[in-house]
């Protein structure tokens, strides 16, 4: 179906309210410089944490239910190849304790930062020290409210245009959005640095992103 033929449809990812921000930047503050240490000290590997930060955008952006598909999986006895495809993973790339620790994200994410299953949290504990396992918790955290932090300003910009979220208002969309905005420009500027490119050259790359993967999850 072509895309200008497509029904419209109200936004329907995953965003916050003012009081739900808060509730969750809370909780990283209260962690003090510890919410840094994932990145600065490796405690866990990068590659696995780079795998954890994608699984959880993922539930972000497509709402499937990871946290009952994963949990079902393992209390079921289903093997570590079944897993993987569960997760979107290469077996045959990725260690045991990366499968279920990206299980466990996307079954954190899904329950909007509670506890995953019980299957999950044990075989968690089985490959993963108290000091990996909070910084895993960490990471997952910081990822869930960068991602609904932009959803916010993204529905935002989907009100605009007569596709209005359900359930969220203007006022949050406004106030959350606005300073995500701020936040992602001062990442874009140091980003542009980094690549010694111009500003507006991150801003295309990331408006050809943003309209290829609207279109494929339109075609879906």
């Amino acid at each position: 179906m072509p895309a200008a033929n497509l029904p419209r449809r109200g936004f329907r990812k995953r965003i916050y309210s003012v009081p739900q921000l808060m509730d969750d930047a809370l909780v990283l503050v209260g962690r003090g410089p510890n919410v840094a240490r994932p990145w600065r000290e490796h405690t866990i590997d990068p590659a696995l944490r780079e795998r954890v930060m994608f699984a959880v955008a993922t539930v972000n952006e497509c709402r499937f239910c990871a946290y009952v598909h994963n949990e079902l999986a393992l209390k079921n006895g289903a093997d570590r190849d079944e897993l993987a495809r569960l997760v979107a993973l290469d077996s045959a790339a990725v260690t045991d304790a990366d499968l279920v620790a990206v299980a466990w994200a996307q079954s954190r994410a899904e329950a909007d930062l509670g506890p995953a299953g019980s299957h999950l949290q044990d075989a968690l504990r089985e490959h993963y020290s108290a000091l990996q396992r909070a910084d895993l918790d960490t990471v997952v955290r910081v990822m869930t409210l960068s991602n609904r932090a932009g959803n916010t300003l993204e529905a935002l910009l989907e009100r605009l245009h007569g596709r209005p979220a359900a359930n969220s208002r203007l006022v949050d969309e406004m106030l959350v959005g606005c300073g995500y905005f701020v936040g992602a420009l001062l990442v874009g500027i140091s980003l542009a640095l980094q690549r010694r490119t111009s500003p507006l050259g991150i801003i295309k790359e990331f408006l050809n992103f943003r309209r290829e993967k609207g279109l494929s999850h339109a075609i879906r």
